[in-house]
């Protein structure tokens, strides 16, 4: 009899211990599974490094800002070494008025501290002078130190509206090159309103003597 109930006792702890252990279990692996439902989509990519929100770099060299690029979010792709921003905003501060990029996308290649090459696509925009670019591609370049609308632009200001089949902004030298079938309307233009493709001079309006030239 006392063998009977010290062998049913031994049953219910043993049953007790198993039922006990089952809803640790349970209960870990409903938080786990709540857990990875949580996370965005593009966390779970394995070439998805990095995401950081509210991204911000900034270059200063003695005591002046060189440039600075924000963005509302970015992903860091490590196998590409890039960067992709989502409306990346870029601006770069020299003697006379900073030039300004903006667009929905850009895709991003850091050297260091050095901001080594950028691409911005998407409602390009790039003020400078007072001036505007309209385009849907532009690429900056360390090395050139220099923006590219490879393109169609469409520049205008208040006293100026241009297109052309692509433009190069010069930042060393502050100047801006419009290349291929080039139209403008100034202020005081001819009266058919159009200019020769060949050069387009903007340096009296435009602060500090810069050109728009066709090469």
């Amino acid at each position: 009899m006392q063998r009977r109930q010290l062998r049913a006792a031994l049953v219910v702890a043993v049953m007790a211990s198993l039922g006990a252990l089952g809803f640790v279990l349970g209960r870990t692996l409903i938080q786990r599974e709540a857990a990875e439902r949580a996370l965005p989509a593009q966390d779970l990519l394995p070439d998805v490094s990095q995401r950081i929100r509210d991204f911000r770099r900034v270059k200063v060299s003695d005591g002046h800002t060189v440039w600075e690029l924000k963005a509302s979010e970015a992903q860091y792709f490590e196998e590409q070494k890039e960067i992709l921003v989502t409306e990346p905003e870029v601006a770069f501060y020299g003697d006379g008025d900073p030039v300004r990029l903006v667009g929905r996308e850009g895709h991003v290649r850091l050297d260091g501290r050095e901001l080594d090459w950028l691409k911005v696509e998407g409602g390009v925009q790039v003020e400078a002078g007072g001036y505007r670019l309209v385009t849907d591609q532009a690429v900056y370049d360390r090395g050139r130190n220099s923006i590219v609308a490879p393109k169609g632009i469409h520049v205008s200001g208040s006293d100026v509206d241009l297109t052309g089949d692509a433009l190069v902004v010069d930042l060393t030298s502050q100047r801006v090159h419009v290349v291929g079938n080039v139209t403008s309307k100034f202020a005081r233009a001819p009266a058919d309103g159009t200019a020769s493709p060949e050069k387009v001079s903007l340096a009296d309006r435009i602060p500090g003597g810069r050109d728009v030239v066709s090469p």
